[in-house]
């Protein structure tokens, strides 16, 4: 500032400029590292994955295992092993846990025991499956 010189009040976009920074500053530092962890349902989900033992046959990160990868699954175009498709959605997926090998992926065998899980946790996994 010059000397002799009255300061000028803030303006309004510098106001704005200024909390926007320090709404930044806060969300930053409010313990949330942004590793990509589910939240709510979706975390809840994901721990039933790991629980039930799904990430042993198949990959979130797009690796091929013994069964489909679930990255990116959801709304995902599935071609099935008799030459037909399907769209990966909640009936889909929700069939495709409860009764696995009603349809079974191509280039993948009827392996996945049925699981038998409450619509909720049904609905956390796809939740879960929904971030990847």
């Amino acid at each position: 500032m010059v000397p002799g010189m009255t300061p000028r009040p803030l303006r309004p976009v510098l106001l704005a400029a200024l909390v926007a920074c320090s709404t930044l500053v806060a969300a930053c530092s409010s313990g949330d590292d942004g590793g990509g962890k589910a939240e709510g349902a979706a975390a809840q989900g994901e721990e039933l994955l790991r629980s039930k033992g799904c990430v042993g046959c198949h990959s979130v990160d797009g690796s091929r295992r013994t069964g489909p990868t679930l990255q990116g699954v959801v709304g995902r175009k599935v071609e099935l092993s008799d030459g037909s498709t399907v769209t990966a959605d909640r009936a889909y997926i929700t069939e495709s846990i409860r009764q696995p090998q009603a349809k079974t992926v191509k280039g993948f065998s009827a392996r996945m025991p049925k699981f038998d899980l409450s619509n909720e946790q049904i609905d956390q996994i796809i939740a879960y499956l929904e971030t990847l």
